[in-house]
């Protein structure tokens, strides 16, 4: 219901759900209302008990949303796969997010070096 009411609010601009246990379900239905949402700049996820799944659900969003400039998915397990695939949506499609909050995801070194080549190209 949350989710479905967020996809014609267009007044709503900071949206934090932390420490909520949404689980991967929570996180994609959030995600999907991005798709047509067009306020909505910041969202925070923290601690939300997201994992790989949920991270490849925010990647799909972020690859057509254009208002979202922040976002934190600190605390969740979203691992290398999840990353990998915000990864790819930053580099490949999105322009406007200008904040990311990976930290204690399960992300490793390799993968952050990655991020880091991704934003240079952006």
């Amino acid at each position: 219901a949350f989710a479905k009411a967020l996809e014609s609010n267009s007044t709503l601009r900071k949206l934090d759900l932390e420490a909520n246990d949404m689980r991967d379900e929570g996180v994609g239905a959030i995600a999907r209302s991005l798709a047509v949402n067009r306020g909505l700049q910041e969202l925070g996820c923290d601690s939300c008990s997201v994992t790989t799944a949920g991270g490849i659900e925010v990647a799909k969003v972020l690859r057509t949303n254009t208002t979202l400039l922040s976002l934190s998915l600190a605390g969740n397990g979203i691992e290398t796969e999840g990353g990998q695939a915000i990864c790819q949506a930053l580099a490949q499609e999105n322009s406007t997010l200008t904040a990311l909050r990976l930290d204690q995801t399960g992300l490793e070194g390799d993968f952050l070096y990655g991020l880091a080549d991704a934003l240079r190209e952006r």
